[in-house]
């Protein structure tokens, strides 16, 4: 083992001496830590009490919200139909033009004009749509809600 550290000498100086190294603060600096901390904490303070404050202002805001949002997942969907007849070379013209329109085919039929010698067939189709709602009567379910916030 002592054959590890032959080349080594034991009183040899480094090649550099080491800088003293002070880890003492001054009393300026200790100053200057304690004014930072005291600032720190005393904005977190204030911050604090400013969310604090206005508290009651925003639960009520936010029961507010909750309600709007749920009266719009809990509302029923209300429907809207429409019956079209369409001859049989018009068919997928027709239903993809409806389509574009945000109607979705329901019920689809074959149909004849009943003549035995040279019957025409067509398509009779019922399609549906959720119905528009319009603004008036947006804002007027809004006016009901904060006039009876109970109800629903």
């Amino acid at each position: 083992m002592d054959s590890l550290y032959e080349d080594q000498a034991v009183g040899t100086a480094l090649p550099y001496a080491p800088l003293p190294v002070s880890n003492a603060m001054t009393r300026f600096q200790a100053t200057i830590v304690i004014l930072l901390l005291c600032i720190g904490l005393g904005l977190l303070g204030w911050y604090i009490f400013e969310i604090s404050s206005r508290n009651e202002e925003r639960i009520q805001a936010g029961i507010e919200r909750i309600d709007i949002i749920s009266g719009k997942i809990n509302a029923p969907i209300q429907w809207e139909y429409r019956i079209e007849t369409v001859p049989d070379l018009s068919f997928d013209q027709r239903v993809n033009a409806m389509g574009k329109d945000g109607w979705e085919l329901v019920f689809a039929r074959r149909a004849s004009d009943g003549s035995t010698y040279s019957p025409v067939f067509s398509y009779e189709m019922i399609f549906k749509r959720p119905k528009k709602i319009d603004a008036t009567s947006t804002e007027q379910s809004k006016q009901d809600r904060k006039q009876n916030p109970k109800q629903k």
